[in-house]
């Protein structure tokens, strides 16, 4: 092989390397938000985000809901409280948002009313909670 054609070969080989990496690390960060997140793509940026405070997760069902069971790191804000407006203009408009329902009506006019008010970063988990757990994933079960 000569070297002009070796070197473009390896360039082909680091970009394609590159960006399987860069696919695979996919995060919040690099999605267009305001958009849904499924439950695969969401469970290890919840994971790591909400331990490291980049991401907050939202649970926006009732809190009778919410102590049936909820996603590990999850604050409650009903968002059919007459305080939601309140709770959420409480909140930094420029951190990572994740929120969800029990199948993700109520999370996706929680996201739009996030976008109204300003909010840089909302993405609505797809199928809700309901989902999460078809897919097995953890859920903290408070005891009674």
């Amino acid at each position: 092989m000569n070297k002009i054609f070796k070197g473009r070969m390896y360039r082909w080989i680091f970009t394609v390397v590159i960006s399987v990496i860069a696919i695979e690390l996919n995060d919040c960060s690099t999605m267009k938000p305001f958009t849904n997140i499924l439950p695969e793509k969401a469970e290890p940026v919840i994971q790591k985000g909400v331990q490291e405070g980049k991401i907050i997760l939202i649970d926006v069902r009732t809190p009778e809901e919410f102590n049936s069971g909820y996603i590990a790191g999850a604050i409650n804000m009903n968002v059919n409280s007459e305080f939601f407006d309140v709770q959420i203009d409480e909140l930094d408009k420029t951190k990572t948002y994740i929120v969800y329902c029990k199948m993700g009506g109520r999370s996706t006019k929680a996201m739009t009313l996030m976008k109204e008010k300003g909010f840089k970063k909302v993405f609505n988990l797809e199928g809700g909670i309901t989902q999460w757990q078809k897919e097995n994933r953890p859920v903290v079960t408070p005891t009674k």
